[in-house]
């Protein structure tokens, strides 16, 4: 792991880390600028940065504010961190979820559990030699946006592991004496505990995680021996165990799970050793950190299989009825109050792994963006404080089900994160390679960062392949479903790496090229209002591509009667073509203005028709499923998002107007692209919401958690089981969402924020790939996956969402009764 990276200059990132030094000036000075910008605030805020409260967010730590203090805790701190009740739960899972014997577990553990720890300890490695956290880091290989979509990502993943070690440390203490603390309480205890070194900060942490991993290990060692002279039976589920090519699903689908686990810490491990100086060998680090992450974590799992082997039928029935704190009770049962006391110090160790969760939690709220980034760190652990202990109270009773559904989803994203970093580090950052170095200098400056859509394009294949491998409750792929037998096996994490090691190299190899600041100099065509000519071939392919699709949307909106696709799908089409046709007519006469007025407008509205028919679909979907599970009806689904919709659809149109004249005329289009780049923002707001409400409804649906209106406590649906046309409905739906996202949130958001003399708008390859293709998939994923073919035609689906209405209502009655 050489540090040549980090000390040459790159094609277009030229200055080296030397440069770096005294940049930024000292905490001091820091934490006065953050005073300042907050008025009759200040002077409170200033007393909490004298009395210790750190000031440095996700800003550099230049190199002469560093020093060797915490260089062993990548070793003890992780240590600490990992030697924790949580861990044990992981284990756990093997013969709960995979009934897997505890030979073929373990040997689950220590293998993907190696690989896990290898990745993530590279990702260590960075720390020191930037001085960046690590969400920070990612903009280096995605850019500023894909730096924020992996925040967002990494502040989800935080807080899930938050959720999980509240819960089981208050399960811990509600079961030292059942009956006399309650389980809310337990996780309110666990998660001001947990808060409080995280307001301080960095250097807090560091003490408080030094010493802890000592006693953890004792006690550890504690319940091994209990465990033992309770009685490990190795071969105990060797009559439940699968066979053949369902164990070997078992295993695949176990070790996802395990590799989660590991490389959960892969977005976090740089934050606690940017501290380091920047001369630290990388192999020390790396060796370190393997070391604090791989023994201690499987030695804790191997503990919680081994636990499960146990044959007493008072250890399964404590197992059941108690989860891990049920079942960490009963070992230390024959201890009687000495063992109540070793259990206090259990559900008491999660805090040493909650207190990373929190403190990272704050630092990718503030890594989302300059908005985020001038509020005080220390805000946002409270907010994300706030955030989990809420989930935690309200997820208690599905601990499991969250389990292990989280980290097997968490596993899918770190893997693709992980590799398109190590890409970009060890192909195009390398002494010799395409760009030879950092220049951290342009950690926040977007301008001077990679545009980003190599990044994510290659994220989002990554996530295509684990969509195809993934087996989960509630969704199998065709892949995963082909590896394994009935339930398929889970290869999302496998495929996720793959797909994204394969496509990100020549993705960022075209995007260095067409987005070099020189190279696209000297391709600007001066008379152009577009800075380059349209290219003639490339105009009609779309044309025909989009008049195809839309005929086609036309033809089967009548045949299946479906009257609300032709505002939408089809206005959508419509406007493509004129789009496309603008940009022919311009490869005629690129100076001439109405032509590229025509093109602007037409291809940044047309997408908008389209977010409306994906929004009246779920609806429909919903009223299949069942309403109990959506936190609106699907009447406001159409009515909220649909408004929105001609809303963001309105503001572009005025911007984009504005814009289009502006630039016809040879004045500044600035203002009209701020308008339009406020409408597509509003436009990726509305995106993101109906997301989260989408994936919230899934969740509830494959989990049967229904939404209780009536104030109830509990009911019992009957779940509806999901078709295959309504399936296939929403993989459509996804993917067109996704195709969307991509255009609107990623392209067209940078594109503009870039400046219309950007070299993002001067770079034809972007707007042809970004722009015209996704809205192609987007109409053609409509067109093979049919809402008239999935969902029902005309009447007949008027028919079946009445009869799904009065299913939903027998289901809730039954559940009141």
């Amino acid at each position: 792991m050489a540090n040549s990276s980090f000390t040459h200059s790159g094609q277009t990132e030229k200055n080296s880390v030397e440069s770096q030094s005294g940049s930024h000036g000292h905490d001091s000075e820091l934490g006065r600028a953050i005073v300042a910008r907050f008025g009759a605030l200040g002077p409170f805020i200033s007393k909490l940065f004298e009395l210790g409260i750190e000031a440095r967010g996700v800003e550099r730590i230049p190199e002469d504010m560093r020093d060797e203090t915490h260089v062993w805790n990548n070793i003890f701190m992780w240590w600490s961190v990992n030697m924790v009740l949580t861990t044990i739960s992981i284990g756990i899972l093997a013969q709960q979820l995979f009934t897997l014997t505890l030979a073929h577990a373990a040997a689950t553990i220590l293998c993907f559990g190696a690989i896990g720890t290898a990745l993530t300890s590279f990702i260590a490695t960075l720390g020191p030699k930037t001085g960046l956290r690590t969400m920070i880091i990612t903009r280096f290989s995605s850019g500023y946006i894909g730096g924020i979509v992996y925040s967002i990502l990494n502040i989800l993943t935080q807080l899930g592991f938050s959720v999980i070690c509240v819960i089981v440390g208050g399960q811990t203490l509600a079961s030292i004496n059942p009956g006399t603390l309650p389980l809310v309480a337990g996780i309110v205890i666990i998660g001001v505990l947990s808060v409080i070194p995280c307001f301080i900060g960095y250097d807090m942490i560091h003490v408080c995680e030094r010493y802890a991993w000592l006693p953890l290990t004792i006690v550890m060692l504690m319940l091994w021996g209990l465990g033992a002279r309770a009685g490990f039976n190795i071969s105990s589920e060797t009559g439940h165990e699968d066979s053949g090519r369902s164990l070997s699903s078992d295993i695949l689908s176990f070790g996802g799970i395990v590799f989660a686990g590991f490389t959960g810490w892969a977005p976090v491990a740089a934050d606690y050793n940017c501290r380091i100086p920047a001369e630290t060998s990388s192999r020390k680090i790396f060796v370190m950190t393997f070391i604090g992450l791989y023994l201690p974590i499987c030695f804790v799992e191997l503990l919680g299989a081994a636990l499960t082997s146990i044959t007493d039928p008072a250890y399964a029935d404590a197992l059941a009825s108690g989860s891990t704190g049920g079942l960490v009770a009963q070992v230390l049962s024959p201890w009687k109050g000495g063992g109540k006391f070793i259990l206090v110090l259990l559900a008491l160790s999660v805090l040493m792994n909650n207190i990373i969760n929190t403190y990272s939690a704050g630092l990718s709220i503030q890594a989302l963006g300059r908005p985020f980034a001038i509020v005080p760190r220390f805000f946002w652990t409270l907010v994300a404080f706030v955030a989990y202990t809420v989930a935690g109270v309200t997820g208690r009773e599905h601990f499991s089900a969250i389990l292990s559904n989280f980290l097997s989803i968490l596993g899918y994203w770190t893997a693709w994160f992980i590799v398109i970093v190590m890409e970009e580090h060890f192909i195009f950052r390398r002494k010799g390679g395409r760009l030879g170095g950092y220049n951290l200098d342009d950690y926040d400056t977007p301008s001077r960062l990679p545009i980003g859509v190599a990044g994510l394009l290659a994220a989002g294949f990554g996530a295509a392949g684990a969509v195809v491998g993934m087996s989960e409750v509630w969704y199998t792929g065709p892949i995963g479903k082909m590896a394994g037998s009935e339930f398929g096996a889970d290869l999302g994490f496998e495929l996720a790496f793959g797909f994204s090691a394969i496509t990100y190299p020549p993705l960022r190899w075209l995007e260095i090229y067409y987005t070099d600041p020189d190279l696209v100099a000297r391709h600007i065509f001066r008379g152009s209002p577009y800075h380059y000519v349209p290219t003639e071939g490339v105009a009609i392919t779309f044309i025909v591509l989009f008049g195809l699709s839309t005929i086609i949307h036309i033809c089967q909106g009548v045949y299946y009667r479906m009257w609300w696709l032709l505002p939408t799908v089809c206005l959508c089409g419509l406007l493509e073509v004129l789009g496309w046709s603008a940009r022919l007519w311009s490869s005629f006469n690129p100076p001439f203005s109405p032509p590229f007025e025509m093109q602007i407008t037409c291809t940044i509205l047309g997408p908008t028709p389209f977010l409306a028919a994906n929004f009246v679909a779920f609806g429909i979907i919903i009223q299949r499923l069942g309403t109990q599970y959506s936190r609106l009806s699907p009447k406001w689904y159409t009515i909220l998002f649909c408004t929105c919709d001609v809303i963001s659809l309105v503001v572009q149109a005025v911007g984009g107007g504005k814009a289009a004249v502006a630039s016809g005329n040879g004045l500044d289009p600035t203002p009209g692209g701020h308008i339009m780049l406020g409408g597509i923002a509003f436009q990726l707001l509305t995106i993101s919401i109906y997301a989260f409400l989408a994936i919230e409804f899934y969740l509830r649906y494959t989990q049967n958690w229904p939404i209780l209106r009536d104030g109830s406590q509990d009911a019992n649906f009957v779940r509806e089981p999901i078709s295959e046309k309504l399936t296939l409905m929403s993989v459509a739906l996804l993917f067109s969402t996704t195709f969307l996202f991509i255009s609107r949130a990623v392209y067209r958001t940078v594109e503009l924020s870039n400046g219309w003399n950007g070299r993002i708008i001067s770079t034809q390859v972007l707007f042809n790939v970004l722009d015209g293709a996704m809205i192609v998939l987007t109409m053609y994923s409509m067109n093979f996956a049919h809402p008239g073919l999935l969902l029902g035609r005309g009447s007949s689906l008027e028919k079946e969402i009445a009869k799904a209405k009065e299913k939903s209502n027998e289901r809730m009655e039954k559940g009141k009764a």
